[in-house]
């Protein structure tokens, strides 16, 4: 929740909130977080600062409503993997089931995908992506007890770290060549690593 912050309750007033997001939406993806300026959102926008600042008192709180915009949207994706015929699937299934659907996600967003891959190293955005973090981690530890039952919390935690961090580096990759052969190509191997891992938990073969 945004403290201080104007409630829209007329079209006009959501309108605006909506321009204000998506316009710091572009300029996070264009010139990054750390760059841009309230003014430069105002400015863009084609409102005044003070018009911003009745419905966001800074920069972070801005970052903060598009994080919480960006959990309601990834959040049913999370609960939609997460489910019992998980246990189910061939490996080589899994991992599309595990990775695909994110992939969409952050190329349909990219001003998420952005934000994600800095979460390590701005502040303000590991501050803003913590718990979405947390609640994320925590769907996948339930995803790789319930495939590999004998996996205790902290272990599967770590496993969910390490898939986890790999997706980001995935990502990166993929945003830094515009090439659909290499992002394909760095994809598959992506997903064999991913399966490479797995199946020592799994105690399944096949072919990716």
């Amino acid at each position: 929740m945004v403290p201080n912050r104007r409630i829209p309750q007329q079209s006009r007033s959501q309108n605006r909130l909506y321009l204000i997001l998506e316009t710091a939406s572009d300029l996070f993806c264009e010139i990054g977080y750390d760059a841009t300026t309230t003014n430069a959102i105002a400015g863009r926008a084609g409102i005044s600062i003070g018009s911003l600042y009745q419905y966001f008192p800074d920069k972070f709180h801005i970052l903060v409503d598009l994080v919480e915009r960006y959990r309601a949207q990834l959040i049913p994706v999370l609960v939609q993997i997460d489910s019992p015929e998980v246990t189910q699937l061939p490996p080589s299934v899994l991992i599309d089931r595990l990775v695909d659907p994110f992939l969409l996600f952050f190329e349909q967003h990219p001003v998420y995908r952005h934000l994600l891959l800095g979460a390590d190293v701005s502040p303000d955005i590991g501050h803003a992506f913590h718990d979405l973090g947390q609640e994320m981690d925590d769907h996948f530890v339930t995803i790789f007890q319930r495939l590999v039952p004998s996996l205790d919390l902290e272990q599967a935690r770590i496993v969910s770290m390490l898939c986890g961090k790999q997706l980001q580096a995935l990502l990166s990759l993929r945003a830094e060549n515009a090439d659909p052969r290499f992002r394909e190509q760095v994809t598959t191997e992506v997903k064999r690593m991913y399966l490479a891992y797995l199946e020592m938990y799994l105690g399944a073969k096949d072919d990716c």
